[in-house]
């Protein structure tokens, strides 16, 4: 099995899901899609062909760009070793644009009859 994949990780993952830019030497600037990341690297989702060996730079929001090796690709997935260690903390998830609400409460017009008696079932109350 490839010792890449096979591997312990040695730092944990924290699971992100944001938008991120890569620089390839082939493909120039290409947008990704980051799914999680650690001090030592990254999974992520990305449109073009990439094979493992080639060198990158990732463009993570709220860090400086961060140069890596892809270590393995499948499918549309792949992963990113960083080739010196990455502080991942500063790396946040996007704000939600709609606000969560609290306490509501469904419109007279809208909520359920009390009365829930339904045609051609039979109940036993």
């Amino acid at each position: 099995m490839n010792d890449a994949i096979s591997h312990e990780r040695s730092s944990l993952r924290a699971g992100r899901l944001l938008k991120a830019q890569m620089q390839h030497p082939r493909l120039g600037m290409v947008d990704i899609l980051v799914r999680n990341i650690s001090e030592g690297g990254m999974g992520g989702k990305c449109r073009h062909g990439l094979e493992p060996g080639e060198v990158v730079r990732i463009v993570l929001p709220n860090l400086p760009p961060a140069d890596g090796l892809i270590v393995w690709r499948m499918g549309d997935g792949f992963g990113v070793r960083w080739n010196t260690p990455l502080d991942p903390t500063g790396v946040t998830r996007p704000v939600a644009s709609t606000p969560r609400v609290i306490g509501y409460e469904v419109p007279d017009l809208f909520r359920p009859p009390l009365e829930c008696r339904r045609p051609a079932v039979r109940s036993n109350c």
